[in-house]
């Protein structure tokens, strides 16, 4: 795809890479910032599956 193609919008947020893990309060808080302000997104349930002891950290980081 050529740079300027028209119709498609790409937009990406990502957190602060690095977050820790087992800091629920900062996991929430990269959650937040990387939605932005997407209010339908349960940010409850996907800092509750990244603080599940069975998610690897890749799987969280992704």
């Amino acid at each position: 795809m050529e740079l300027g193609a028209k119709g498609i919008l790409y937009d990406c947020r990502e957190a602060v890479p690095g977050v820790d893990l087992k800091d629920e309060a900062a996991v929430r808080a990269a959650v937040v910032d990387a939605y932005g302000d997407s209010h339908w997104v349960d940010v409850d349930g996907i800092v509750a599956a990244i603080m599940d002891p069975r998610t690897s950290a890749a799987v969280a980081y992704r």
